[in-house]
This record gives C-alpha cells, structure tokens and sequence, in this order.
C-alpha cells in the first residue's frame, strides 16, 4: 500500500481496488465453476469495477491537467527568478565611464579591412539596447578608426555615418585597394579624403602611381603615423616621379616606408620622426632619409649589396639613436653582403640596442665612435661558416663593444673558441687551463644562445658550464655576474648525470636558466 501525502487526499478514490483473493487466483489457474454464492459476488465486482474505473478515469483527467499546470507554473517560477537575476546584473549598473571603457577596448578587433561591416563592432554594440546604443553613439573615439578595403564593397552611407558619429576627433585610417577597384568604388574615396585633416594614423596599401592622384586630394597636417605598402606584385621600377604626399605632416613621428621604392623621392618632414622602418634595401637611400631625420631614436633597415654608397658625400650623425635594427639581404648575382657598409657612414654615439640578422658574411660592422653606450646586442647569422677566420671576425666584433650587458646569439652551431673567448679564467674539472686574460663582454649579465641543431657534442656543453661557472665565480677579475644564461632545453636537459648536476648547482646558486622547447621543467 502506498502512502500518499494528506494534501493529496481529496484527489484520491474513496475506496480503494483490493488484489485478487486466493480464491480468484485458484480459479484464473483452472477451470473450476465457482459456486452460485460467489457467482453473486462476482457479478457485483463486475459492477463496482466499472463505476470506479470511470471515477480514476475522471480523476486521471484532472491530475493531468493539475501537473501540466503546475509544471507551467514551474517553468513561470524560474522564468521570474532568471528575469529578476538579469534586472539585477551589475551590467545595468556599470557606470558610464567604465562602459566606455570596455567599449573601446573591444571595438575593432575583428573588423581587418572592413569596418564599416555592421556585423564587427562598434556596429554591433549599437544594436543591443537603447542605453547601449546612446552610449556608443556618444563615445566619438569608437568611429574614429577606419580599415576600408575597396574588394569589400564598403557602404558609402556608413562610412558618412562614422565621419559623423566620429565628430571632430583624429582618425586612424587604413586604406587599401587596387587600382581595377577605383572603377566601381572609387565614389567612397570622395567621401573619405575631405576628413583627412584629422587623420593622425595612415596606412595605406595601393598601387605606389596612384599615390599621385592621392597628394593632390589629401591635406596631412595632423599625421603623427604613416605607413606604406607595397603590393608584391607591383613593379615600381618606372615611377620615377618624386611625390608630396608627406610634405605637409609637420608632426609626423614614425615612419613605415615598406616599399621597394627609392625614398628620398617622398617630400617629408623629418624633424619629429622618432622611428623608422624602411624596406627597400638600398644603402644610399637610408642615409639620404637618415640624414633628414635628427631626432630618429628607431630605425629598422634592410640593406643589399646592389649599390654600394661608396659615392656618399658625408658622414650622417645620429645622436639620439637609440635602438637599430640592420637586416642584410643577399645578391643572388654576386653572393655577396653589405649590411657593414652603411656603419662606414653613420656616426651612432648614443646607441643602446643594435641588432644584426646577418647571412653567411665575415665581415662585421665597425660601429664609430666607439660605441660605450650599447648594452643590448643581438646578432642573427642565417649560417655561420665553419672556419676561424668566421669565428675570429666575430670575436673580433665583440672586442668593439665591451660594454653590452645582454648579447643574443642566434645561429646553427656554437663556435668553440666564441665560448672560450666569453669564458673567464677558471681552473677546474670542466676547462683545461689557459692563460689568465680579460674575457670578452665583461660587463654581461645575460647571455642567450637561439636556434641551435640537436645533437649538440659534450664538448660544447662541457665548454657552456664552463661559461656559466666562470662568470658566477669571477667577480675580482672584473666580470660582472651573469643572471641569465637562455639555452635550448637539449643542452640543459642531457643525458650526463655530471651536466646535470651542474646546471642543478648553478640554478640552486640563482642563474636563471630559460630554455627554449622544453618538454621537462629546466628552472
């Protein structure tokens, strides 16, 4: 018998059907006649089995219609509970300062070369509600930033509408496209260049001859950053005409030239450049742009050997370069390179950080005056050659800068006689005995050697401990205390237990040990 909760009586029967008696049970499992008494009786149940089967039948219909309703009334319970949550939600209470915030932040992510699409934001952001809405549309700095690219067929109405919602604030603006594009889109750029005295940002990826057309529609006196682009499909070899679009950016403070194109034919001003990138590869063209640059504190070039600036009149002094970057490219012709040959016309007195991604040169640069302010070297060299005169002309180069204090080292193999030379004096187990001579790069305090094959030999690791243990211990010598050693993990992580234990000792006495692909912990 189930026992059912009181509050559910009233939806209960008031007799309840018994189970078939002994009798029946004995009666179903033969074919005995029962006897006129229960004859009687069983006429009767007959009876009374069909009013109460129509009584739960009536019964069943209103419970079913109770548990849909209290299911409904359920559901509606949670729906009120979710509906409270969500009035309550700090969202509604953010104030205006913090939205705009989050606003600006997640505004421009996703639209590359198609801001005017209304499925990026800021479009989306106002489309979610009334107070979103109003938020976005008062916030001038989500329109300022336009990435329009004429193959996307942008909207003419919604490029007005950004210069309307933008106000009257600076645009960053990114404009790229073809010139078979100017045919059937054209008509935006129309709407597009009046604004462009607010433009403080401009990137521009087109055809280098329509920048013609562009000079004489543009007024730039706000650019504070340009950046161009050349199409690797684009010959520029017969454009010869100087262009003028730059020379009204008085404020203009970086510089991104990534074009085969000889620079010195752009009109610019170069008094408040603070950083330069140049692509083209032509020596005299970055000593004619660094000369008109003074204040440069940046620079990153490449240079090819196709015209040597042998012819250049005078020595090009930048006395606030701080950081340059200096990428050679190869003659496929000659095999030769010339990355060293633009040091012979430039004076850096103030340099601090210089990085060389050299190929397979022995020449270095000599860097005048002698160069007491770089602390920070990185050198890249695509395949150092197997031989000493390689080796020593990078030894030879190091001696030049005795004051760097992080040195990057980033080739196929490590020069032996590179690490003897960075090693200072130090009688142990691990290096035979030698003469007690200043090590180069006494004042290193990080060292980090990139890109190096597996199967290093246990020479060269016997000759890094050696490195690591000679600058921890060597203070009176005049070598300051190497912090840091960065390796790859295969030279760390060797299968010599006495290797081993010598990186564990040098990391338990504080050199940190940063290693490249590792697959085991190695600090």
């Amino acid at each position: 018998m189930i026992n059912f909760p009181p509050a559910l009586s009233e939806f209960l029967p008031d007799i309840q059907q018994s189970s078939p008696t002994p009798r029946m049970l004995r009666l179903l499992t033969s074919n005995e006649a029962p006897s006129d008494t229960e004859m009687e009786q069983f006429q009767a149940l007959i009876t009374q089995s069909s009013s109460s089967a129509r009584l739960l039948a009536e019964k069943i219909s209103v419970t079913k219609d109770l548990l849909e309703f209290l299911v409904k009334q359920r559901k509606q319970a949670k729906s009120n509970r979710a509906d409270a949550k969500l009035i309550l939600h700090p969202m509604r209470r953010l104030p205006y300062d913090v939205l705009e915030t989050i606003f600006t932040y997640t505004s421009g992510f996703d639209a590359l070369g198609d801001s005017l699409n209304t499925k990026y934001a800021p479009w989306t952001l106002s489309h979610v509600c009334r107070q979103w809405r109003f938020t976005a549309l008062s916030i001038a700095n989500l329109w300022s930033t336009l990435d329009i690219s004429l193959s996307k067929a942008p909207s003419r109405y919604r490029l007005q509408l950004c210069l309307e919602r933008s106000k009257e604030r600076p645009l960053d603006v990114c404009l790229t496209f073809r010139r078979s594009q100017l045919e059937t889109q054209g008509s935006l750029l129309d709407v597009l260049y009046p604004s462009s005295p607010r433009w403080v940002e401009l990137r521009l990826e087109v055809p280098i001859d329509c920048l013609r057309d562009m000079e004489s529609r543009v007024y730039l006196p706000k650019l504070k950053k340009a950046t161009i682009v050349q199409r690797p499909t684009e010959d520029v070899s017969a454009i010869i005409a100087r262009s003028s679009l730059f020379s009204t950016s008085i404020h203009l403070k970086s510089l991104n030239a990534a074009v085969n194109f000889p620079f010195f034919r752009f009109t610019f001003y170069g008094q408040k450049i603070t950083y330069f990138r140049s692509m083209h590869d032509r020596l005299l063209d970055h000593l004619y742009a660094l000369q008109h640059m003074p204040n440069l504190r940046e620079a990153v070039l490449h240079c090819h050997p196709s015209m040597r600036a042998l012819s250049y009149p005078r020595t090009v002094t930048m006395k606030k370069l701080r950081t340059l970057q200096i990428f050679e490219a190869h003659d496929m012709a000659t095999g030769a390179t010339r990355a060293a040959d633009l040091f012979d016309f430039l004076e850096l007195p103030a340099l601090k950080r210089l990085t060389l991604d050299l190929l397979a040169s022995a020449r270095f640069p000599q860097i005048r005056p002698a160069p007491t302010t770089l602390t920070n070297l990185t050198v890249v060299i695509a395949s150092l050659p197997p031989t000493a005169a390689a080796t020593d002309a990078l030894v030879a180069f190091l001696q030049t800068v005795p004051n760097v204090k992080r040195f990057v080292l980033r080739c196929d193999t490590v020069p032996a006689d590179l690490v003897r030379s960075l090693t200072a004096n130090l009688s142990s187990s691990y290096e035979s005995s030698r003469p007690a001579v200043t090590p180069l790069l006494p004042h290193l305090e990080e060292i980090f050697f990139q890109g190096l094959p597996a199967g290093l030999s246990h020479s060269t690791t016997v000759l890094l401990v050696a490195l690591a243990l000679s600058r921890r211990r060597n203070e009176a010598q005049g070598c300051a205390n190497l912090q840091m050693m960065g390796l790859d993990a295969r030279m760390v992580l060797c299968d010599n237990d006495l290797m081993l234990e010598a990186w564990k000792r040098l990391r338990e006495d504080g050199l940190h040990v940063p290693c490249s692909h590792m697959h085991r912990g190695c600090n």
